[in-house]
């Protein structure tokens, strides 16, 4: 999870496959529909959204439902269990078309945020899909249709140009079986997410939810590099956090460094030394994919950026992975002691190994 200066929403499918997918660009209704909700419940990350055609929408269309009981309810969700941020997008992925659960959500399966371990969730939307229907959601989502094209061509343009899919098949390897999404948000203002749905039988669906920047005159979105690595820092969540979630051991031996950069930490909502491991992989994957895709001057921009939000150690963690992964596939699972090293020797060296 990390804030951006952005702005409005596309989801972007890329089917798994041997061969580096295409980009299909289109916007996923769930989340949209848990940002309305979220966003009239004046949860704060959500009231940052930009201000554009489509949140003006959202007021006018919706603004008259700020006292419905699902708007109620997801006000108390955030006062008693802290439900914010990446928690909504994550469950929304997790339901149908008609915003009903997919699988079984109690309890509640990987990939969703644990904070919804405290809440009654069959029962939470049962009043989402009240909203959906007293409010005419779907109209209005239908409504939007012509608005939201003209994004999605933006949108899949610059996907397609900056080779993502292959880069990461290079560098980790094909993953049969597992379907990608990017699913930028209209309501999410300068914050991305991901979000998993475990599927069974090897079969997984990845969600990059990315908030997007450089909106032109007309609202639309002129993408940079920097939608780009936000495409790549989502996406290599994907391979990170099942590793870190996996070896307990990262998350110890980083527990130090973690004591010493706190303050920097919860100030973006990193409140572990876990998250943090994640984090601090995922940047360092990003710096090597701006490296090798877009060059070492735009490499070393990626890397001050990450410096910048106090992720002083990412170019030294890049070159190391850059090492690990030597001419062949980065196979993080077999490096973990390498990477708890690292981060082990993170707190004495004041961050800087």
């Amino acid at each position: 999870m990390r804030p951006v200066a952005a702005a409005v929403l596309a989801c972007v499918a890329l089917p798994a496959a041997a061969a580096p997918p295409r980009a299909a660009v289109r916007v996923d209704a769930r989340v949209e529909l848990l940002s309305v909700l979220f966003y009239l419940a004046g949860a704060r990350e959500y009231a940052r959204a930009y201000d554009t055609p489509y949140r003006r929408a959202v007021d006018a269309h919706f603004g008259a439902f700020k006292d419905h009981a699902a708007v109620a309810a997801t006000r108390e969700l955030r006062a008693r269990f802290g439900i914010s941020h990446n928690a909504p997008p994550q469950l929304a992925v997790q339901l149908d078309d008609r915003f009903a659960a997919r699988l079984a959500l109690d309890p509640v399966p990987a990939g969703v945020d644990d904070r919804w371990r405290k809440v009654d969730v069959p029962a939470y939307l049962k009043q989402v899909q009240a909203f959906a229907r007293d409010t005419g959601f779907a109209a209005f989502f239908a409504g939007e249709e012509r608005r939201l094209a003209a994004v999605e061509t933006r949108v899949g343009a610059a996907l397609r140009a900056a080779g993502v899919d292959g880069w990461f098949d290079a560098t980790f390897g094909p993953r049969p079986g597992v379907s990608f999404f990017v699913c930028p948000g209209m309501l999410v203002g300068p914050w991305s997410y991901s979000a998993t749905v475990e599927l069974g039988r090897g079969r997984e669906e990845i969600y990059q939810v990315v908030a997007l920047e450089a909106l032109d005159a007309q609202a639309l979105p002129t993408p940079t590099s920097m939608t780009i690595d936000l495409v790549v820092h989502e996406r290599a969540h994907a391979y990170v956090n099942p590793v870190v979630e996996a070896h307990a051991d990262l998350a110890a031996a980083a527990a130090p460094a973690f004591a010493a950069a706190r303050a920097a930490m919860e100030r973006q909502s990193y409140p572990t030394a876990k998250v943090m491991v994640q984090e601090s992989i995922v940047r360092a994957l990003r710096v090597l994919y701006a490296r090798e895709r877009r060059g070492d001057k735009e490499g070393a921009a990626a890397l001050r950026d990450e410096e910048g939000r106090g992720f002083v150690w990412t170019g030294a963690l890049a070159d190391l992975l850059a090492r690990l992964r030597g001419k062949g596939r980065l196979d993080l699972d077999s490096h973990v002691p390498a990477l708890a090293e690292f981060f082990q020797k993170l707190a004495p060296a004041g961050g800087r190994p």
